[in-house]
């Protein structure tokens, strides 16, 4: 059996995917897989080298040629050669899709083909634009959309509205991309780790969406606190995305962060600047995680916060925030970080649950620090990364005012009220949240998402109707499936 990836050259789950197959499949069966990347591999060099290690024949990368068009038409012919060899395509995004002939060519082989969307490529084409070429573009690309098959979330819970949008023929998996079990066992090192102060993770990276002006707002009734900030002004781990901050908005946010909070008490971290061990070493010291984005970017700095036992902040319209809370994990509003003192920010990661959430609402208006007109038109701007891109509202699943008040706070050792099966003890909030640290190791668990993503793949060569219900399972029946 061959299988043909088509991935992107500056991702974290080009790395994360094919370095996962490279260590839980034996030899022959990994050499049935072949990897074509949309960059040259001068770019990858610069932005992920260490997708290099894996540089075997199997490992293609897009044509470098000084002639744009030479280069193209030497990787239709590529691709085109590929496809006709593989028995499974799998296309790890759609972005790459950027031309008709590349559509045309996808159609041809739909029917042995499959998509993994982590949202930033979920876009409905705009098929009524006043331009006939890009009409005639959009309503190809939507085609493939709504013929292809097999479809997997690599975040989660995304499945809201997607049959409606694309056909009801669909065949939904969500299974993630692995997380390197190398820095699991790093993180096992630093797993609750104890420090003096308090210390907070602000944002992704350097990016302008994540409105670290607000985050901050959310954070300065702390000022005269022992408080430092840690600034991921871009993911500082090799194999992760690779973008690079806005250096004008890096100054400015740390200018910010230090008018606020003190110099020195703002740390920034890059990529360049330190090794793996020492950035999980680095961010194992923060008790906090805060972010502000209402998009699942970024989902690797979530999972490894929660992984070391830290409170996790976040936008309360990001899909990830209401579902993580409902799998018992320390998930809550931003809201909230604002009306709590450093001593609760600092203790246990398990909380009574409470009634009242009413600070859970509209987390969008965020607190403006600087009355800087430039400022405010570049975050309007810059406030997501795809901001150009149609029906924003379908990247993230909306939520009811009762949805909205149901995040949960556990205290150790102290019972949750809740209806109580006849014969069956009454579960503590620390089983609760026992149960989701289990979800959460699975979920993390290299080899076991290996496995299932072998299996997801299987069920597409063999033709069978499959689909991977792990994380709905785990949240419909109360325990893993």
């Amino acid at each position: 059996m061959k299988y043909l990836h088509i991935m992107l050259g500056n991702g974290a789950n080009t790395f994360r995917f094919i370095n996962a197959l490279y260590n839980n499949l034996s030899r022959p069966d990994y050499f049935q897989h072949s990897f074509l990347i949309t960059s040259t591999l001068n770019y990858v060099i610069k932005t992920c080298p260490s997708l290099l290690i894996y540089n075997y024949d199997n490992l293609l990368f897009y044509p470098q040629n000084k002639k744009a068009k030479t280069a193209f038409k030497s990787f239709l012919t590529l691709l085109k050669e590929k496809m006709e060899e593989a028995d499974v395509i799998i296309w790890h995004s759609l972005i790459p899709m950027n031309s008709v002939k590349i559509i045309k060519l996808a159609l041809l082989h739909v029917h042995k083909s499959a998509w993994v969307t982590d949202f930033t490529d979920r876009t409905i084409p705009n098929v009524k634009s006043k331009k006939h070429k890009q009409r005639k573009f959009a309503q190809k690309k939507l085609d493939f959309m709504k013929s292809i098959r097999y479809v997997n979330f690599s975040i989660p819970w995304g499945r809201k509205n997607f049959r409606r949008d694309y056909g009801k023929n669909k065949l939904i998996s969500e299974i993630p991309y692995p997380f390197p079990k190398s820095r699991i066992e790093i993180m096992n090192k630093y797993v609750q780790r104890e420090n003096k102060g308090l210390n907070c993770l602000v944002g992704y990276d350097g990016r302008k969406s994540n409105m670290h002006m607000g985050l901050i707002s959310y954070l300065k009734h702390l000022s005269e606190e022992d408080i430092k900030i840690f600034l991921p002004m871009n993911f500082s781990l090799l194999g992760e995305w690779g973008v690079t901050e806005h250096y004008s908005y890096r100054d400015r946010v740390k200018a910010l962060s230090e008018n606020v909070f003190g110099k020195g008490n703002v740390i920034k971290l890059r990529r360049r600047d330190i090794s793996e061990n020492e950035f999980f070493n680095t961010i194992s010291k923060c008790d906090i995680a805060v972010f502000n984005d209402n998009r699942p970017i970024g989902i690797t700095l979530v999972f490894y916060m929660l992984y070391l036992g830290k409170k996790v902040f976040m936008n309360k319209v990001n899909i990830l925030s209401g579902k993580l809370s409902e799998l018992y994990l320390p998930v809550y509003s931003l809201t909230e970080l604002g009306t709590m003192s450093a001593e609760q920010l600092k203790g246990s990661a398990v909380y009574e649950n409470t009634a009242d959430n009413s600070g859970f609402t509209n987390e969008n208006e965020v607190v403006e620090l600087i009355e800087d007109e430039e400022y405010e038109n570049d975050m309007n701007r810059e406030y997501s990364p795809y901001s150009d891109r149609e029906n924003d509202n379908d990247y993230y699943d909306e939520k009811t005012e009762e949805q909205d008040g149901e995040q949960l706070y556990f205290a150790e050792n102290e019972s949750v009220d809740e209806e109580n099966t006849e014969g069956e003890p009454k579960k503590t909030a620390w089983d609760k949240y026992l149960r989701g640290r289990e979800w959460l190791e699975e979920y993390m668990s290299e080899s076991k998402a290996t496995e299932r993503w072998v299996k997801w793949l299987n069920s597409i060569a063999e033709g069978e109707d499959y689909e991977d219900m792990f994380d709905m399972n785990y949240l419909n029946q109360g325990g893993n499936s």
